[in-house]
């Protein structure tokens, strides 16, 4: 082995900028070895995984780093943690040779680097297969200690009053002719009690080394040799797998350059799921849930406190807290002067109309965003993969925020509510301000920023929970009821949800109205027949409102326009799933409307006339919604899912 693999092996185990330019000086030095002691023991067995402390001496400079070595060769990484040397400062080094990159963590600031693009490359020995892909080197190459390395057993020693028995090999050097390097191993004795057997205590390495600096870890040799000697003392040395968390990249910290060509999981058009909110800086946990639907332009929200439907589709805002319901206009005014609602939307191409992000952009996974793979992580006790993205438009425009993303493994199976098998669900949305001393200030930065979103319940076809009653935020409503040509025992807890959608759909066509206008529809099981509940609200209270599009027929006219449907034999629900149909049954109608029977079904004259809201109400609804602004900003936590969903129904 020549003495420049040495160097980059072995000195570097403990991350030291070992060769510096210095004056060749004279110096009588030559490896020798003398005649071997009797009764060699065998060669110590040294452990493929191991944790240790070092006290490197660099006895020629006049200086000493101290360092931790994490080693773990089954699962191809290692870690360095040191601090000393020249500059004096903490370093850390995370070599994850399976994505074939390692990190170099300096205080705040983490870079990653390509193990095969950077040439220079210092830590742990690297090799490569014919793939090109990155393995770390066994613990022999490692500690350049072995059979293959002639080891001559020189007896025993005592070292930190530890009984050892002391190696000596000769290595060639790079510099050619008769120079080589002499290294000294110290291992306790087999009858020495420690904690692991083949326990190094010291390693002294001395020769003579080609002239060399460093700079960005770029190595240059330049003109002369110098003589060195180091000594490594090994201290807690323990054998077995160090921690999982030891090679992560810190929470909250963003590492430019990642190399890792590694794909975010495809996004779904919907979702739902209970989020817990974790204000880390603020100490407060709150919970809400969410159905986020970019097919039918709609967002959903349900908290302890309050609860609001988006509807992107007709242009409608609706806001439900202490029994009162208020609905508001979505224009892009309204989003413009509160970043945070903006967030969740984007402005139409002629500007006078909103829409719901599609997902991809809403979590930042577009080209427009750096999103790099960091490793893997458990979170919540869940193996997951973990990305990262920064950004400048939430919370705070302009400010740099941090982004991880974690995802479950695809060997990890998430059965839902409805015991369907998920993949690769969202477990975890963390927020962080980039300025991570601004965040320890007491109190905190204005700026600072970190928000924990755990993700649980998660399901691409929302669940079927208890939504928001938007019905106050109407003038009027009727309840009707009518019958289906099938069986209660058709209707399953698997297929029931959606089969309610289903039903909402088809009332909303027959009645010729909005679904909008299609709540608290329910399936009431009688006897052998399946019987539909559902509430035909009337028209909007706030007169102030501009829908995108037309709401439809009076609440007269639609209950007569069901009706009408139903007798006709054309009321049909279908089940997408199965493709099955069912028919309303022939004058089953009921309705609790008083006008039934005089109603006209010509009739699309619009409501009458309220006294809405004024201007200075919709700023107490602006205002309201920044009350909710959080639970809006949860929207951005879920992600990815491999499934699509079959959801098209309407409020419930």
């Amino acid at each position: 082995m020549t003495f420049t693999c040495f160097v980059s092996t072995m000195l570097s185990l403990v991350l030291l900028p070992l060769l510096f330019i210095e004056v060749a000086r004279s110096h009588n030095f030559s490896c020798t070895i003398p005649t071997p002691s009797p009764g060699a023991p065998p060669l110590p067995n040294i452990a493929n995984q191991f944790t240790t402390k070092v006290e490197a001496n660099i006895e020629n400079r006049g200086y000493t780093v101290s360092a931790v070595e994490y080693y773990d060769e089954p699962n191809n990484r290692g870690r360095l943690d040191f601090s000393g040397g020249r500059d004096g400062l903490p370093h850390t080094r995370i070599y994850t040779y399976t994505d074939n990159q390692w990190f170099d963590i300096n205080g705040t600031k983490c870079t990653a680097h390509h193990l095969v693009a950077n040439v220079s490359f210092r830590g742990f020995p690297v090799t490569f297969d014919t793939q090109g892909n990155a393995h770390i080197r066994g613990v022999a190459d490692i500690l350049r200690f072995g059979k293959k390395f002639n080891e001559t057993y020189l007896g025993r020693e005592e070292v930190r009053g530890i009984t050892a028995d002391h190696w000596r090999t000769c290595m060639p050097s790079n510099l050619g002719g008769n120079m080589s390097l002499q290294l000294d191993w110290y291992f306790a004795t087999a009858d020495w009690r420690t904690t692991t057997e083949g326990t190094p205590l010291r390693l002294v390495v001395e020769g003579f080394a080609q002239n060399r600096s460093i700079a960005n870890n770029v190595t240059t040799t330049t003109a002369g040799i110098h003589y060195f000697k180091h000594s490594y003392e090994f201290v807690f040395f323990t054998a077995g797998p160090p921690d999982n968390e030891l090679f992560q990249i810190p929470r909250g910290m963003f590492c430019d350059g990642s190399q890792v060509a590694k794909n975010v999981p495809p996004v779904p058009n919907q979702y739902s799921a209970r989020l817990q909110i974790v204000d880390a800086l603020n100490n407060t946990i709150s919970q809400t849930n969410e159905i986020y639907d970019t097919m039918n332009q709609q967002y959903w929200f349900s908290s302890s406190k309050a609860s609001g439907i988006q509807d992107f589709r007709i242009g409608v805002g609706f806001m439900m807290f202490s029994g009162t319901c208020i609905s508001y206009s979505l224009n892009p005014s309204l989003f413009v002067r509160y970043p945070r609602e903006g967030y969740l939307a984007q402005v139409t191409p002629d500007k006078q109309h909103l829409r719901l992000r599609p997902v991809k952009d809403f979590f930042g996974l577009s080209n427009q965003f750096n999103v790099s793979y960091v490793g893997t992580r458990i979170v919540n006790d869940i193996p997951c993969e973990v990305f990262q993205e920064q950004r400048m438009d939430y919370p705070h425009l302009g400010n740099v925020t941090i982004v991880e993303l974690s995802f479950a493994q695809k060997s990890f199976t998430y059965f839902n509510r409805s015991n369907s098998p998920e993949y690769q669900v969202p477990v975890r949305f963390e927020q962080y301000s980039k300025d991570i001393v601004g965040r320890l200030l007491d109190p905190p930065s204005p700026l600072s920023f970190h928000q924990i979103l755990n993700i649980y319940e998660f399901e691409v076809t929302p669940p079927h929970f208890h939504h928001t009653d938007i019905g106050k935020c109407f003038d009027s409503s009727a309840n009707v009821w009518f019958q289906l040509d099938g069986t209660p025992n058709d209707i399953t807890v698997h297929n029931q949800n959606s089969f309610v959608r289903e039903c909402a759909d088809a009332v909303s066509k027959a009645a010729q109205v909005d679904r909008s206008r299609v709540t608290r529809v329910q399936l009431i099981p009688t006897g052998n027949v399946i019987v539909v509940q559902a509430t035909i609200q009337g028209f909007l209270n706030n007169t102030n409102i501009t829908t995108y599009i037309p709401l439809g027929a009076t609440l007269n006219t639609a209950v007569v326009n069901l009706n009408q449907t139903i007798n006709s034999g054309q009321l049909q629900v279908v089940r997408r799933a199965t493709q099955t149909s069912y028919s309303g049954v022939q004058g089953s109608l009921t309705t609790n409307l008083p006008s039934f029977q005089s109603c006209s079904s010509s009739s699309t004259s619009p409501p009458p006339s309220s006294s809405g809201y004024s201007g200075g109400d919709m700023a107490a609804v602006a205002i309201a919604m920044l009350i909710v602004g959080l639970a809006i900003g949860c929207v951005v936590v879920i992600l990815v899912v491999r499934r699509r969903s079959t959801f098209d129904g309407g409020y419930e």
